[in-house]
């Protein structure tokens, strides 16, 4: 979310000048097509809402691909933090 912030903070500064030059308004295209940043969600703030392999993160700082449930509304280990697995990497030829 901070992200999101600080990204919509950057375009209000830079929209809001009266003397702009073109490369300017380049510049507020290119953040705003920017991909959003996957952001750690505090288990403690909310869980997923569909089971499956999560990334999570446990108290001591390893980073771990965890099983949620839904029934028991927990990751199959001690998740302190959790966010969405990225897409795989799909190689030459796997389209």
């Amino acid at each position: 979310m901070d992200d999101l912030i600080s990204r919509q903070e950057t375009i209000e500064a830079i929209e809001s000048r009266t003397y702009r030059h073109t490369y300017l308004d380049q510049i507020v295209g290119i953040i705003k097509d920017l991909p959003t940043a996957q952001q750690w969600i505090p288990c403690s703030e909310r869980m997923p809402e569909k089971p499956g392999k999560y990334l999570v993160t446990v108290k001591n700082g390893n980073v771990y691909a965890g099983t949620f449930d839904v029934i028991s509304g927990k990751f199959q280990c001690a998740a302190t933090a959790w966010m969405q697995l990225p897409e795989p990497w799909r190689g030459e030829g796997h389209g």
